[in-house]
């Protein structure tokens, strides 16, 4: 790879993709020199007939978050829902909707991760009104329907014991 590095064809090419950012560090926008410049490669796919679109210019500083970054999140899957996993539903929506932008694809709202949010809503809406039954709240006749039709055990009729009245 070393070699690779120092060849003409390697030179030239990081002349094109530095030409293409304009300078621009991708990650932090910074202008910077040729000098300083680092070419990230995406992928090795094409290694020696690399395309711009898999290469990005970053200054050092950003090249040596993502390589950080990069090797605590091999899996790429793992990586993604670990940024996503605190995001509300709509912002995972617009992150959704911006990938797609980029890909030249309109914006949508996938059917299967609206099922997917309603279900999550669902289940933790089941959770709070489980607790608050074990802590021996009275429920709402809204919250016992919602246990009912959530495939949760039917609360018992006589939630609060009556008062023994002696005759």
């Amino acid at each position: 790879m070393s070699s690779y590095l120092s060849s003409k064809h390697w030179k030239n090419f990081r002349n094109t993709v530095f030409e293409f950012y304009k300078g621009e560090c991708q990650r932090c926008h910074t202008v910077i020199p040729l000098s300083q410049a680092q070419i990230h490669h995406r992928n090795y796919n094409n290694l020696g007939h690399e395309k711009v679109r898999d290469c990005v210019l970053y200054c050092s500083k950003c090249h040596t978050v993502v390589h950080k970054n990069r090797s605590e999140h091999k899996d790429i899957n793992s990586f993604l829902m670990s940024m996503l996993k605190d995001l509300t539903f709509e912002e995972k929506i617009d992150v959704c909707n911006y990938v797609r932008s980029i890909k030249g694809l309109e914006p949508v709202i996938p059917e299967e991760m609206l099922k997917q949010e309603e279900e999550r809503k669902k289940e933790l809406e089941l959770k709070r009104i489980l607790k608050k039954r074990k802590k021996g709240i009275r429920l709402s006749d809204s919250e016992q329907m919602k246990l009912f039709e959530g495939a949760v055990s039917k609360p018992s009729p006589r939630r609060f014991p009556r008062k023994h009245v002696k005759n």
